[in-house]
């Protein structure tokens, strides 16, 4: 298994309320080397700008999480298959607070080959619903890079969240065709109402068509719904990790 210490890790953020939460759950496991890429430009360029940093690296993979994430010592079971000289996408298994189901998914362990690709030809990714699924698509069609999944529970996604990005998220998820992978009945009779009436103006939102196009991923303002929702205080930080990972070892 790689030492933690030769894995860097890339976080994205759109100032996500758990932002500094994700890259605590990351030092509690050790890793050392956790780098930000923050910004309100989209996920495409921020994968360009982590791809263009990682590939002048010494290191062989790279972690890429969002910083909606909060990461326990199943990412562990991931890093068991990283070998070296071997061309690795590799995932695990997150838990998402709204679905109350695990999916596969971020965060991914990359190898150097799929940054080096990237990195060449920005134009691989597309500024799309799915830039990353497009992506790994070519380099699997190519057979630049082996795709492997782990059944292994990596991480919480979504718990902690401002309504604001529950709000895009979930359209975004719409745009995707993604409805059915979430538990109404679940999200009706456990999850708070600055939730559910988030989840509600997304619909709202999406049947009206008021945005962009179908393929954008580009965040609205739904800011009004955060008035009163207090950023997690630094002081705080370690409490709510510690209530986060109870529900990750409950489930």
């Amino acid at each position: 298994m790689f030492d933690v210490n030769t894995v860097p890790v890339y976080i994205f953020s759109n100032e996500e309320r758990t932002t500094d939460l994700c890259i605590y759950s990351y030092e509690k496991l050790g890793f050392t080397s956790i780098n930000l890429i923050s910004g309100k430009d989209s996920f495409r360029e921020k994968y360009i700008r982590f791809a263009k940093h990682a590939v002048d690296s010494e290191f062989d993979y790279f972690i890429r999480t969002d910083a909606d994430l909060i990461v326990f010592d199943g990412i562990y079971d991931t890093l068991k298959i990283c070998k070296p000289g071997k061309d690795r996408w590799i995932e695990g298994k997150y838990f998402d607070y709204f679905m109350n189901r695990r999916r596969g998914g971020t965060p991914h362990i990359i190898p150097k080959k799929a940054v080096e690709v990237l990195s060449a030809n920005p134009g691989l990714m597309l500024e799309s619903k799915k830039p990353e699924t497009g992506f790994g698509k070519y380099l699997r069609d190519n057979k630049l890079v082996s795709f492997k999944s782990v059944d292994a529970l990596t991480s919480l996604h979504e718990f902690e969240q401002y309504p604001s990005k529950v709000c895009n998220s979930f359209l975004n998820r719409l745009k995707r065709g993604h409805m059915h992978l979430y538990d109404f009945k679940y999200i009706n009779a456990n999850i708070p109402s600055c939730y559910v009436n988030a989840l509600s103006l997304a619909f709202e939102v999406f049947k009206s068509k008021d945005f962009d196009h179908a393929d954008s991923m580009k965040y609205l303002d739904f800011s009004s719904l955060d008035i009163g929702f207090e950023k997690i205080d630094e002081k705080d930080i370690p409490h709510t990790y510690n209530e986060l990972k109870k529900i990750y070892l409950s489930v």
